[in-house]
């Protein structure tokens, strides 16, 4: 069966459902004879007579519209079921760069820390006396003194390791490193002396106790040279 003409038909009884009622039968006889009796124009002519317009057209056009109206309804559901895209995150701005320290800010906090520790070194240096090395002084004295100088010798590494981890200006980085370093070699000088010490080599742990003002003025050096608190 043709395609075609089944949606005529289906066209045409859809016309004659929706038509509000039936002319009268005289008019209709005349309206047939009419049609047959006319023939259709050229479509150059339309605007000079009436255009007659055979079933297949209306079925065309009617299909036109009916796929018209299904096409807006669809895209009426899809924009409403599309929301509103959501708006993008705000972007953080990069974080401000903290400005390096200065050489100011740096000699405050270095001569704070330096200042404050003196007390407990001379508290110290005050318990080891000088006899430690001196193989005439009593040995129960000798032992307070090798006691009280291992905590001095805590004492300056923690100390040494304080100041390093301050934060520390471009403009010296290099110098401060190596003074670090020659601290970090006076401090392996004195682990050393504390095992001639324990071996009861007074001789050669003072001997050795001696190696250590090099590096200690090469420290004082780099104090002077930026104006800082001698430390001890």
């Amino acid at each position: 069966m043709n395609a075609g003409r089944d949606v005529e038909r289906l066209i045409a009884d859809w016309l004659v459902e929706e038509s509000p009622g039936r002319a009268p039968d005289r008019i209709l006889e005349v309206a047939a004879q009419t049609i047959d009796r006319t023939k259709q124009r050229r479509f150059a002519a339309v605007w000079r007579e009436p255009m007659s317009i055979s079933m297949r057209g209306i079925a065309a056009m009617a299909a036109v519209v009916l796929l018209a109206v299904l096409a807006a309804g669809w895209i009426g559901r899809s924009t409403a079921s599309v929301g509103t895209p959501p708006s993008p995150a705000p972007t953080s701005s990069p974080a401000a760069t903290v400005a390096g320290v200065t050489l100011a800010q740096y000699k405050s906090a270095r001569d704070a820390i330096c200042v404050a520790a003196w007390p407990q070194r001379q508290a110290l240096d005050a318990r080891i006396g000088t006899g430690m090395t001196d193989p005439n002084t009593p040995a129960n004295q000798r032992a307070a003194s090798f006691a009280a100088w291992q905590e001095e010798v805590a004492f300056e590494r923690a100390l040494a390791y304080q100041l390093h981890a301050l934060d520390i200006p471009d403009s010296i980085v290099t110098d401060e490193a190596v003074a670090f370093a020659q601290a970090q070699g006076i401090l392996d000088i004195l682990d050393q002396e504390r095992d001639l010490l324990q071996a009861g080599k007074l001789s050669e742990a003072q001997a050795v106790d001696l190696t250590t003002n090099p590096l200690a003025r090469a420290s004082e050096q780099f104090e002077s040279k930026y104006n800082l608190q001698p430390c001890p």
